[in-house]
């Protein structure tokens, strides 16, 4: 007998049926019972049929620092990881994207007709899943805050008001809304509005204020949390307050 074949097909056996169990505990008793590298070796089954995906699920979670972070490590960074190729990275990169999708759809349906704050506050959030720089959002609403419309303004770091209260105009007429809210996210993690941030926000209120529309709130994201520009104003920290 060919020893190494032996140990060959023998290990392919153990793969296979280890696999197994792990599918099978994951559908009677969800992911709650497994560890961050345990999820993501399954996730990995589907795009590394034929790899022991332990190892690499524990290199990518330590490279990225957490579960979610190790979706957002650089796409040649993750090639380097030993058994992910392209189609692998490209799978693991995709990833955030359909969360976010799936998400904030999610949010969207579960959300009561006329939009509480904290449901407009968890929609915005779960549209910035995964996003690796900033996107400016905004959502329109008619006058009983009821939602219109979700669309991205603006990517990228700068902040133009003029142009972005152009576009969301543009997007006002288009609805006829009569409310709006924006969000955009912070990939730094630091959740606290910046004093550009405030600054912004009250130029963009102003403006379309002169246009009798409300905005009702610009909420600041990152990963799973958020806070309310304005409310931050209301509540005077740090001494400043709204215009």
């Amino acid at each position: 007998m060919d020893i190494n074949k032996y140990v060959k097909q023998r290990n392919a056996a153990l793969h296979a049926n280890h696999r197994k169990r792990m599918k099978e505990k994951f559908l009677k008793y969800g992911p709650d019972v497994f560890s961050e590298h345990e999820i993501m070796e399954i996730l990995l089954y589907f795009v590394l049929p034929q790899v022991d995906t332990n190892e690499i699920a524990h290199e990518l979670i330590n490279k990225g620092g957490s579960f979610m972070g190790a979706f957002n490590i650089p796409y040649e960074e993750m090639k380097k990881i030993p058994g992910i190729k392209d189609h692998a990275a490209t799978f693991l990169k995709l990833m955030p994207h359909f969360f976010r999708y799936f998400y904030s759809q999610e949010a969207q349906m579960a959300a009561s007709p006329r939009m509480t704050y904290e449901e407009i506050a968890e929609m915005c959030a779960m549209s910035c899943i995964g996003l690796q720089e900033e996107h400016l959002i905004c959502i329109y609403f008619d006058a009983k805050m009821i939602m219109l419309e979700k669309e991205t303004i603006s990517t990228g770091s700068s902040f133009n008001v003029e142009s972005n209260a152009r576009k969301i105009l543009n997007g006002i007429s288009r609805n006829d809304a009569c409310n709006i809210v924006i969000a955009h996210n912070h990939p730094s993690s630091l959740i606290m509005p910046s004093s550009d941030d405030i600054d912004s926000t009250q130029r963009l209120k102003d403006i379309l204020n002169s246009f009798h529309i409300d905005m009702v709130e610009h909420f600041i994201v990152t990963g799973d949390k958020y806070i309310g520009v304005l409310k931050f104003l209301d509540n005077n920290v740090k001494g400043y307050k709204r215009r």
